[in-house]
């Protein structure tokens, strides 16, 4: 072989390894990188799917595959699987929800979660309390890496809105944040080489009433958490607006602190411009206690907090389409899949693309065409 050749294949070798990585991150289950570089959809169910029976199990799983969802994301509670004991552990459950959904071909992203009594700050009732110590969240961690690796589940989304003053409790703590996503997303990846890790999904909204901006949040850290993790997750709410309406990805209520740009420039000053984002929240409500928004100008202004089903197909259908108009956002999870009450004065309640008694909104098949419209 000349040198000439040897010098020509040694280049060819090192283009391909330069084009097959990005900022050292693999691809997300080692799918390629034009699979990653295709927007994937799923269905994120939040805490729901363990309290279910097997029939209402299927039914919700079989939801995501009828719609063409990808992906299904829950939370893996850690107050379920070690209510009484660090000792002890309760997988059962899980371990049939992801069977199922794997059975199904779903790809699965949990999301670690909720502090039984025994590990939560002194002082702290709530649900949502911080752990006292990480390193026994990371070892929670790193023995659900370890144990659903076995069957294909590689990613893993750390805590849930950290910079929310109801999912971080007593108050937002970014430093302590910082500490339980280093611990954790270690463990992770000493027991899974191929462990593709999501920080907690930020709620994207503004500063007020013990929250903290996206920016705000990752502004008070040591350093940038974004350098530990492979994709962004966000929470991204623009209703009563679909997606596209003010901007990409704009709410009404906090146009500062939210939209596609605000976002890049977050990235950029963390140093990680080429972040992925996922989407790891989206969806609206169709019922609760304030005035309803029906796509008319003046409705606007009375404040609502929900919208008609009409709308909310509209919203459905356009998220897709917007999502899929910038590489950027690689994942867009709706939620949610069914309303969890009826006849209740709380929005909360009614995200679902289905009602409470199990019959479809116009959303759920807005959704679905949505999702048929995506390039393969």
């Amino acid at each position: 072989m000349t040198k000439m050749a040897h010098r020509s294949i040694v280049t060819l070798i090192v283009l391909s390894l330069l084009l097959g990585c990005t900022t050292g991150r693999r691809a997300s289950d080692g799918t390629s990188s034009a699979d990653e570089n295709r927007l994937h959809v799923g269905i994120s169910y939040g805490s729901t799917l363990p309290s279910m029976p097997d029939d209402g199990l299927a039914e919700a799983l079989d939801d995501a595959v009828e719609i063409g969802a990808s992906w299904i994301r829950l939370d893996l509670s850690w107050a379920y699987v070690q209510p009484t004991s660090p000792q002890t552990y309760a997988w059962d459950r899980f371990d049939h929800i992801f069977a199922e959904a794997r059975r199904r071909h779903l790809d699965v992203l949990p999301v670690l979660v909720d502090v039984p009594g025994w590990a939560g700050l002194a002082g702290c009732s709530a649900k949502h309390c911080a752990p006292a110590d990480p390193s026994q969240f990371a070892t929670f961690a790193s023995a659900a890496a370890a144990r659903f690796a076995k069957i294909g589940i590689h990613t893993w989304e750390i805590w849930n809105e950290p910079n929310s003053a109801k999912f971080w409790q007593p108050q937002v703590d970014p430093v302590a944040y910082m500490s339980l996503l280093q611990s954790a997303s270690q463990a992770i990846r000493e027991v899974d080489s191929k462990a593709f890790v999501l920080m907690g999904g930020l709620s994207v909204d503004r500063t007020a009433n013990g929250n903290l901006s996206v920016a705000d949040f990752l502004a008070q850290t040591p350093e940038s958490p974004l350098r530990l993790v492979d994709a962004l997750a966000v929470h991204i709410y623009t209703y009563p607006y679909p997606a596209s309406r003010l901007g990409p990805w704009m709410s009404p209520w906090a146009q500062a602190d939210s939209g596609l740009p605000y976002l890049r420039q977050v990235l950029a000053q963390s140093g990680t411009p080429n972040l992925p984002i996922w989407v790891t929240e989206y969806g609206a409500p169709t019922g609760g206690p304030r005035p309803v928004w029906d796509g008319s100008p003046d409705s606007l202004t009375r404040s609502p907090d929900h919208v008609t089903e009409l709308q909310q197909a509209i919203i459905a259908s356009d998220a897709v389409a917007a999502a899929a108009s910038d590489p950027i956002i690689r994942n867009l999870f709706w939620y949610t899949d069914r309303d969890s009450a009826t006849g209740v004065d709380d929005n909360e309640a009614y995200y679902g693309i289905r009602r409470a008694d199990g019959s479809k909104k116009a959303a759920f098949d807005a959704l679905r065409d949505a999702v048929k419209r995506l390039p393969n």
